[in-house]
């Protein structure tokens, strides 16, 4: 649980703390995680390590940096294979990712609010035959089990690699469980942020739960504002999923080490 900005040494003098995620003339690098070192100092060794008068500053030379670098080097090894394990663990799956939150929505509606129950004139109808058989189509392309053996559950999120390459997450519409979505696995949003997280925790079905709004608001947008025609909608959506990928695409790279 050390974070980036604790690590390193912290070095003190007399019982005072002087410096503190000193990195010690280099010995720990700033790609060194979950490791911090106290080192504690005595007036004896002012001359060796050249405090200065601030008694804040010191030097370090070669063949000390060298016997502490020799020491030091065995908890870096340490630090790194806990941090593997720990990926590792967390990466674990069960094959029950989108179960935890499939199971918060048995009771939250997904009806268009701005439509009235039963309003279903023959265009949204249409519309609506016309998801479900995109949806059926995703099942297969998507490698959804719908029956599936451990569970029996239909999940309202799924997590594939065959989701269409520059979408985050795509929705669908079951004419049976209404709308689901595919979650990208192989952008990078999920690779470096969502699946840190374990299956159904609270910080995973959050996120989820935000995508799949979206996701929902995009379905019942799409299938029942029939005043707009269905290519003008590809082709704004097919925009603003291009937009979200490639921001979040962007931003995951450029926080690579925010989890950490």
């Amino acid at each position: 649980e050390i974070s980036k900005e604790n690590s390193g040494f912290f070095i003190y003098r007399n019982g005072r703390l002087i410096r503190w995620g000193d990195d010690l003339d280099g010995i720990i690098t700033k790609d060194d995680f979950n490791v911090r070192i106290r080192m504690d100092l005595e007036t004896a060794h002012d001359d060796v390590l050249h405090v200065d008068i601030t008694k804040q500053r010191l030097e370090i030379d070669d063949e000390t940096r060298n016997k502490l670098k020799a020491i030091v080097d065995k908890a870096l090894v340490t630090a790194k294979n806990i941090r593997v394990d720990c990926q590792d663990k967390l990466k674990s799956t069960k094959n029950e990712e989108g179960l935890g939150f499939t199971a918060t929505i048995e009771n939250v509606s997904e009806d268009d609010p701005d439509l009235i129950t039963g309003q279903l004139n023959s265009e949204i109808i249409k519309r609506r035959n016309d998801s479900a058989i995109d949806g059926e189509n995703a099942k297969q392309e998507l490698d959804i089990k719908i029956d599936d053996e451990a569970h029996h559950s239909f999940r309202k999120i799924v997590y594939s690699e065959k989701v269409d390459y520059g979408m985050v997450w795509k929705a669908f519409y079951d004419a049976t469980e209404g709308v689901f979505v595919g979650i990208n696995k192989n952008h990078p949003f999920y690779k470096e942020f969502l699946s840190r997280y374990p299956e159904n925790s609270t910080e995973r079905i959050v996120s989820e739960a935000l995508i799949f709004s979206v996701g929902l608001a995009e379905r019942n947008t799409r299938d029942n504002f029939v005043e707009v025609d269905v290519e003008i909608f590809n082709r704004i959506f097919k925009k603003f999923h291009n937009n979200v990928n490639n921001w979040l695409a962007e931003w995951s790279g450029e926080n690579i080490n925010l989890a950490e």
